[in-house]
């Protein structure tokens, strides 16, 4: 059985989601995360047998990006070259994409 993983001073868990893809999450403490890895078992198991409906992703790239610029750009110091690449390359391309897909 899959079991929490202790790395530095935080827990990892692992599992397989109901498309069989390998998924990771990181939590501060071990009893948080013996909680997610167990939700996220029973999920993708029910999903896989069909007693939970699957859940589609609805958002878009740009919603993403939007959302990294305000969080985790604002910090950076490179800020004005990570809205360069975003605006002149990857949204242009990625866009409207779902991050599904």
């Amino acid at each position: 059985m899959a079991r929490p993983i202790k790395r530095g001073d935080k827990w990892r868990i692992r599992w397989l989601d109901a498309d069989g893809k390998r998924r990771s999450e990181v939590y501060h403490r071990k009893a948080d995360a013996d909680r997610a890895l167990l939700a996220r078992l029973s999920a993708a198991d029910a999903e896989r047998r069909g007693l939970r409906p699957r859940i589609e992703d609805g958002r878009t790239f740009a919603e993403l990006a939007d959302r990294w610029l305000a969080y985790r750009a604002a910090a950076k110091r490179s800020k004005g070259d990570d809205e360069s690449m975003l605006r002149r390359h990857l949204r242009p391309f990625f866009g409207e994409q779902r991050l599904s897909r």
